[in-house]
């Protein structure tokens, strides 16, 4: 639901009669969020703006994806699974959705497995990634380089992204990729669903910072 000026307004869905729930607004009144699509099996990141959801895809060789943040350049972050739960961390803006892996140093010794932190208005995008010589999970924050590197991904038609290498998360790390889905998706407001975005108990307290 969207209450603006004391009317509520219903965004619709993907084709799916559960699931549908919105995780983000920027000022343009711009939404973001996941639905269920018609088979009620899978969900989809939506773009809601205008009285119309716009189905944002997954990944190549992904079943499902979620929207997680907005900011006011119209770019949308999130993440995206494939059948077996392993999640990878995604950029969303002029059509394209995109691997935020693919955009990082390829030194770095983790692999981002969500975007669940939001992105502000000067790009920076806070997350989840999985240390994969310790295989603990760690906060990530991504600052965007001086030559602007997501302003110039390119533009390519509707339902083509960007992927790159996938990695094989652990069990526990794929579990608690669920619960977080879960847990936020049971929530009403939104608000209540950022604190369980990265929780002590769950991930290590320490946190990487880099640019892309």
């Amino acid at each position: 639901m969207l209450w603006e000026d004391g009317f509520a307004t219903d965004p619709g869905n993907l084709g799916g009669t559960t699931n549908t729930n919105a995780f983000d607004i920027n000022n343009q009144g711009q939404v973001v969020g996941v639905s269920a699509l018609p088979d009620e099996t899978t969900i989809h990141a939506f773009l809601w703006e205008k009285g119309v959801m716009r189905d944002l895809g997954a990944l190549p060789g992904d079943v499902a994806s979620e929207a997680d943040g907005i900011n006011s350049k119209d770019q949308v972050v999130g993440r995206s699974f494939d059948i077996d739960g392993n999640g990878r961390a995604f950029i969303w803006q002029n059509g394209l959705m995109t691997d935020l892996n693919t955009l990082i140093p390829a030194d770095f010794d983790s692999f981002l497995i969500g975007a669940t932190g939001y992105i502000n208005s000067r790009g920076q995008i806070a997350g989840l990634a999985f240390q994969t010589s310790t295989g603990e999970a760690h906060a990530f924050l991504l600052t965007p380089n001086a030559e602007g590197a997501t302003s110039s991904a390119p533009t390519v038609p509707d339902g083509q992204s960007r992927r790159g290498p996938k990695v094989v998360l652990p069990a526990n790390i794929r579990e608690m990729l669920g619960k977080l889905a879960k847990d936020c998706n049971l929530k009403s407001e939104r608000a209540d669903c950022k604190s369980c975005q990265i929780s002590p108990s769950t991930s290590s307290t320490s946190s990487q910072a880099l640019t892309y």
